[in-house]
């Protein structure tokens, strides 16, 4: 008796130990470290943080046009697109197949589409269709000293653009100065593309026809979201990018995730309606319900097999009959021995021949199927060896031989 108290005095000790540890661990991880005081980004609009072409919005609505915020890309072959202009975040083959189709037929219908290009490595589904030319973005590093550059090579993936700010010029011959840190990488056919580039000969901006519609690829989204737009610079850009189109302006505030789901939930509201009902209905078809609560004297006309059959059809209704099966059993063997006091000694032979002559009319069979049913296996069934249990236990207690 000893050596478990000694074992379990042990092992409290150390967790005990453990806990001290840890704690103190943390207690120590956190008075040694150094604490620095941040400013953090709350707005006093929420919109600024949940929707990032929000700032674009507003300037697009105080130049005169006219400007809807998606939620999603699902209800776009409903929009208008010739003439009109779609802004998104995501970059083309990175949508799924849904989306994909609805901005193909965006295109196919005359729209405007202007995006950030796709990184060569990040393309997670084929942008083939959205981007024939396969232009893709290529992270620039700034090159602090220019005799980097002489190591250069042609296979080297990340081109040395230099300083963040860049100058660019419109068609319109309008001089931009923006913020970048990624540019764009061609194809070797360019003879398709409207190409923008810096003053270092970079391209930063390309055109380019996917039938009726008109695709515009950036190296970034984020040069017209909220951060970027306090520059006047980036602001023209906006308009350099949309001025060309008299149509309605949508923008893709929130990427609310697409799919079939998204789309019924759209498209068929009345569906999951029906479908929440039938979830309703059926949790209360499996809820038990006793019924009302009758007077006493209303229930002596029953019989007691009445009663019986009724609690076997309760019982079978929640637990397929499990518990009154294992009761009846225990019943029966307690009657049994009670009765034989030599019961549980006997072979299932012996064990029938001593039952049949106290339910004659049951027959051998249905005694053996009594004593070996473990689970009934339906209604019917459990109805029927309740009947039988029933016959026996009469028989038992009345002393029938």
């Amino acid at each position: 008796m000893t050596i478990p108290k000694v074992g379990q005095r042990k092992e409290r000790f150390l967790i005990g130990l453990s806990l001290m540890l840890v704690v103190g661990a943390a207690f120590w991880w956190y008075w040694s470290g150094e604490h620095e005081e941040q400013l953090i980004y709350r707005p006093d609009n929420p919109k600024l943080r949940t929707e990032p072409f929000h700032v674009a919005q507003r300037l697009l609505n105080q130049n005169g046009f006219e400007t809807t915020a998606l939620a999603s890309l699902q209800d776009l072959d409903s929009l208008p697109a010739e003439r009109s202009t779609l802004i998104i975040s995501a970059a083309p083959g990175h949508h799924n197949d849904l989306e994909a189709r609805q901005l193909a037929g965006w295109l196919a219908r005359g729209g405007h589409l202007i995006a950030s290009a796709p990184r060569g490595s990040g393309e997670r589904r084929s942008s083939a269709e959205l981007n024939p030319h396969g232009v893709t973005t290529s992270r620039c590093q700034v090159a602090e000293d220019e005799s980097e550059t002489e190591f250069e090579t042609e296979s080297d993936t990340t081109s040395i653009c230099g300083p963040n700010l860049i100058s660019l010029q419109t068609p319109g011959g309008q001089a931009l100065e923006l913020w970048a840190q990624s540019y764009l990488a061609l194809p070797g056919e360019q003879s398709a593309l409207s190409i923008w580039r810096d003053a270092q000969d970079h391209a930063t901006v390309a055109e380019y026809h996917v039938g009726p519609g008109l695709v515009t690829l950036l190296p970034t989204s984020r040069w017209l979201d909220n951060e970027h737009l306090v520059y006047t610079d980036h602001v023209r850009l906006l308009l350099a990018l949309v001025g060309n189109r008299d149509g309605r302006i949508f923008l893709q505030q929130r990427s609310t995730p697409g799919g079939l789901l998204s789309w019924l939930w759209s498209q068929a509201p009345l569906l999951w309606l029906a479908l929440a009902l039938l979830t309703l209905l059926w949790v209360w078809s499996r809820m038990p319900r006793l019924g009302p609560i009758t007077d006493s004297i209303a229930a002596t006309n029953l019989q007691t097999r009445e009663r019986v059959l009724a609690t076997a059809r309760f019982d079978w209704r929640h637990n397929q009959g499990g518990r009154l099966l294992a009761a009846m059993r225990e019943e029966r063997d307690q009657y049994c021995a009670r009765r034989y006091p030599d019961w549980r000694r006997l072979n299932r032979h012996q064990q029938l021949k001593r039952l049949e002559p106290l339910v004659p009319d049951s027959g051998r069979d249905a005694l053996a199927w009594l004593l070996d049913l473990e689970e009934a296996g339906n209604p019917e069934q459990f109805t029927q060896y309740v009947r039988l249990h029933k016959q026996l236990m009469q028989a038992l207690q009345g002393g029938r031989a």
